[in-house]
């Protein structure tokens, strides 16, 4: 009939044949079980020391080069996983955690960014970044000589950046196609001469004909 002895892995009670010799586990997937522990970096069931991808992390990589890389635009990123706002792979940059250790408080990621004086995206020295909202490092990354900050508009007053048609020296009144009809209809606006009318549309006192 066999032995009846219990499982070395679930405990489960099951029968050892007489030609079974030692036989520990009942299932096949119970010795596989007994085989594996857990990776003491991720903490997963492995069969070796560390799983695929622990082995390959960090110091262990062939690649690794002391946690410093560059990215496509140009900037140096460093390794700092407990960072709140490290990317996927583990990794911020360099320029904001220097600015962040300068101030002492973590940056806003959609509010705050870090402007480099020379132009010189490697170049993470203090004296060399600048702290600016997104709206003043856009504005001064894009200033080109056709626009005109802090302008009001002459029919609503809002404050916006007019466009000046550099060839004709002439800079732009309203901050929209809205407030433009507006003053059209207001009067506002000299329209003569008038416009030139659109092709295929007919003219004063001219039949449109067909070809």
């Amino acid at each position: 009939m066999g032995q009846l002895v219990a499982c070395a892995t679930c405990d489960r009670r099951f029968r050892r044949g007489p030609r079974e010799g030692r036989k520990r586990y009942c299932s096949p997937s119970c010795y596989s079980r007994s085989r594996q522990h857990e990776c003491p970096d991720c903490g997963r069931l492995v069969y070796g020391n560390r799983c695929g991808s622990c082995c390959q992390r960090g110091e262990r990589n062939s690649e690794w080069n002391g946690g410093r890389t560059v990215s496509k635009q140009g900037y140096v990123k460093v390794k700092a996983r407990e960072h709140p706002h490290a990317d996927l792979h583990g990794y911020v940059a360099e320029h904001r955690l220097v600015m962040e250790q300068m101030l002492g408080r973590f940056l806003a990621p959609r509010r705050e960014q870090v402007h480099h004086r020379n132009g010189n995206k490697a170049d993470n020295r203090p004296s060399n970044l600048e702290l600016m909202t997104i709206e003043e490092h856009s504005y001064h990354h894009n200033r080109r000589p056709d626009l005109v900050p802090d302008k009001p508009c002459d029919m609503c007053g809002r404050i916006f950046k007019a466009r000046r048609r550099l060839e004709r020296g002439k800079v732009a009144r309203f901050c929209s196609a809205h407030c433009t009809r507006k003053a059209r209809s207001a009067g506002k606006i000299n329209t003569w001469p008038p416009r030139r009318a659109r092709s295929g549309a007919p003219r004063e006192g001219v039949p449109m004909t067909r070809t």
